[in-house]
């Protein structure tokens, strides 16, 4: 039989980039389960989080594999709710409440990291000092 000169179907260049989950979730999913992704084809592109409809496809599939392997299961579990929390942070954060930019411009002052040592360890940040342990923050 002739050797046929034909490149892999699942490769991926190392790059020191990393994948962007949220433009580029169908290379991650792909190339992060290629033993799963035998065609590295499955995952529609241009979304973020992968749809209710679409996981239910994967996990419907005759053969089970996506439904058994546990790993996978972690990723997309992991992935909607760290979605569903940028999402929500960012409904609140354009709310536009003026809370945001206080905490901003509180951040962004230079002083920031000097008052925040100074009051979490003080009698007068009693607060500042219970919501964070002095011994377990590690800046």
């Amino acid at each position: 039989m002739p050797a046929v000169n034909a490149s892999p179907i699942n490769a991926r260049i190392n790059t020191a980039a990393p994948i962007n989950e949220f433009t580029d979730n169908a290379e991650y999913f792909v190339h992060g389960f290629a033993h799963l992704f035998l065609l590295g084809e499955g995952v529609p592109d241009g979304q973020g989080s992968l749809t209710e409809k679409s996981m239910q496809h994967l996990m419907l599939q005759f053969d089970s594999r996506f439904a058994r392997c546990v790993p996978m299961l972690f990723a997309l579990f992991n992935q909607l709710q760290r979605h569903a929390a940028c999402r929500h942070v960012a409904v609140r954060v354009k709310g536009g409440s003026t809370g945001v930019g206080k905490f901003v411009e509180l951040a962004n002052d230079a002083n920031f990291r000097a008052r925040l040592d100074s009051d979490r360890c003080t009698d007068v940040s009693r607060r500042a000092r219970d919501c964070s342990n002095c011994d377990e923050v590690h800046w």
